[in-house]
């Protein structure tokens, strides 16, 4: 691997995770794969690549991440941990990742081996139940399918959510 990153903020309460990942090619370019994680419910929401690029445009894209997210370097074997918490929490609770990291993105992963140690990730919220926070891309119809989805796969009461525009906070009942 090259460089890695992650938002400063990665592991605080209702945090979105972003991270990217790099290899530097023997020409000098770099491949990189960023992923969009939520550690609280939903997995791998989302990623993107790029391929055999310039240094210059990894870095380009690297100062416009950071100058909203505040990134910070770290080593792989944390991102590593981090996007693999992610995947098997949405999974077991029936979120599938990302088309695009089931395709294309989770290759730039290693496989799991006895030569990535393991760094236990929190996922969920404090007690370790699904915590769905509605995104700003979630509306109303997709927030409703996803507690369904709650419901259906860790039962009423196993899980909180927060809701968008009205704030609304639940603990996974309806009244």
């Amino acid at each position: 691997m090259f460089k890695c990153y992650v938002n400063e903020d990665w592991n605080e309460e209702g945090s979105i995770t972003h991270l990217t990942i790099s290899r530097k090619h023997i020409n000098g370019n770099i491949t990189f794969c960023s992923y969009l994680v939520d550690l609280k419910c939903l997995g791998i929401k989302d990623t993107m690549y790029k391929f055999n690029i310039p240094d210059f445009e990894f870095d380009e894209f690297v100062g416009q991440v950071d100058s909203n997210l505040h990134l910070m370097e770290i080593d792989y074997n944390l991102a590593h941990n981090i996007i693999y918490a992610a995947w098997e929490f949405g999974e077991e609770i029936g979120f599938e990742p990302h088309k695009d990291f089931l395709s294309i993105t989770q290759y730039m992963l290693a496989e799991y081996s006895d030569d990535i140690p393991l760094i236990e990730i929190a996922c969920g919220d404090k007690d370790g139940k699904p915590l769905y926070i509605q995104g700003p891309f979630e509306d109303d119809a997709m927030a409703n399918m996803i507690i369904n989805r709650l419901e259906k796969n860790v039962g009423v009461g196993n899980f909180h959510f927060v809701m968008g525009d009205d704030d609304r906070i639940g603990d996974g009942t309806f009244a």
